[in-house]
């Protein structure tokens, strides 16, 4: 508890905007902006017997660490005053002021570590480089990230319905002498798991084999894996294995950054191999398919009218087969299926999809038909309609 002064909101305070303190004074000394806040508390209660107190002890200059005001850093000192307690049989002689951004012990506001919270969670910034934009350590970032996965509820206390399964690696591959003098390579995965719907990592194991993402689910109770309904994935063998075990009820999808992918890499594909067949070596400068090679890559409807008429121009005059050209149409067409908004146009896109496969009529184009056709190898390509016939009656 305690009690305000009233102060009234001047220009500096109002663009310096933070809660509980008000700007008495501002210097600029070579490029060093200085702002002195105060928070015109007359008295506070004692931390340890609660009894209200008036009796500054001494005030001193705290230099609070904070967010940069005006588009630069700023160094913000707070006048802070150090109350007596007024109650003689108290174990606390003096305490100081505090306030809901700089709580006590704190040398840093509120909204800084949200800040430098949002930056790492959200942003996806590494520690040192959000560190260094905000002009202070290491660790007191980490404390803060730290403080907020601690009070991040427990994936089990509630129903997530879709999840994502992804592997990530955190730093570069390193090599290792073994006892013999050869050396070993490691490459540090880990595995995420993510609640599609919040948007939020819930859990995160070492490595990216079965058996950790296996002990993970493992974890977790029976009713909360029978409740996930769809769970996200990659291409990755075993946690496809490891999902359909663990989650009975789950349907398991490949996400669609690795569909479309996996369609670039077909283009990619068709065009390094018409290009061994055509010129009898690799793209080189002259060759307008491999200069052009990024605009293959690109979604279609981002396109601009010139970049467009570019790429056709170059299935005119360097793609005589026809190939480059059905490779890329197919690719275009795989992500109108995924941008179909209701399942019954994704199933009329997906016939249009499969009509484009077999007028292309390539290995390449096939392979991907397979891979991302729901029944899999065994029900594509599609078996031909069955040829009606009379009846004898008839």
């Amino acid at each position: 508890m305690f009690d305000a002064t009233s102060v009234c909101d001047d220009p500096a305070t109002v663009l310096f905007n933070l809660p509980g303190f008000h700007v008495v004074g501002a210097r600029c000394d070579g490029g060093q902006r200085d702002v002195i806040v105060e928070t015109g508390i007359s008295q506070m209660c004692c931390p340890a017997c609660g009894v209200p107190s008036a009796g500054v002890h001494v005030r001193k200059l705290q230099r609070v660490r904070d967010i940069p005001v005006g588009g630069g850093p700023v160094t913000v000192w707070w006048r802070k005053l150090r109350f007596r307690c007024g109650n003689t049989g108290c174990s606390r002689a003096t305490f100081t002021e505090h306030t809901v951004q700089v709580p006590p012990y704190a040398r840093s506001t509120g909204r800084l570590a949200a800040t430098v919270v949002d930056a790492v969670v959200v942003s996806g910034r590494s520690i040192s480089e959000t560190a260094r934009a905000h002009r202070v350590g290491w660790w007191t970032v980490q404390r803060a990230v730290s403080a907020r996965a601690a009070a991040m509820p427990d994936p089990a206390s509630r129903v997530v319905a879709r999840i994502g399964v992804d592997e990530h690696r955190f730093r570069r591959m390193r090599f290792f002498r073994q006892d013999d003098g050869s050396f070993k390579r490691v490459e540090p995965w880990m595995t995420c798991i993510t609640d599609l719907d919040r948007g939020e990592i819930i859990g995160v194991v070492d490595g990216r084999d079965a058996k950790s993402l296996t002990d993970w689910f493992a974890d977790r109770p029976r009713w909360w894996r029978h409740k996930v309904a769809v769970a996200a994935i990659d291409l990755h063998t075993p946690f496809r294995k490891v999902l359909k075990a663990q989650l009975p009820n789950a349907q398991v999808v490949a996400d669609r950054f690795h569909i479309v992918q996996l369609a670039n890499q077909m283009v990619t594909d068709v065009r390094r191999r018409l290009q061994t067949q055509l010129h009898g070596h690799r793209g080189r400068a002259a060759n307008r398919t491999w200069a052009h090679r990024l605009l293959l890559l690109r979604a279609g409807n981002t396109l601009s009218p010139a970049a467009l008429a570019k790429l056709l121009s170059v299935f005119a005059t360097d793609d005589p087969t026809d190939q480059l050209s059905a490779g890329w149409a197919v690719k275009e067409q795989l992500r109108v299926v995924l941008r179909s908004p209701t399942k019954v146009m994704a199933r009329r896109e997906k016939q249009t999809f499969d009509y484009y496969v077999m007028i292309a009529d390539m290995d390449e184009t096939r392979t991907l038909a397979k891979t991302v056709n729901p029944g899999g190898r065994k029900s594509w390509p599609p078996s031909p309609p069955a040829r009606r016939t009379r009846s004898a009656k008839t």
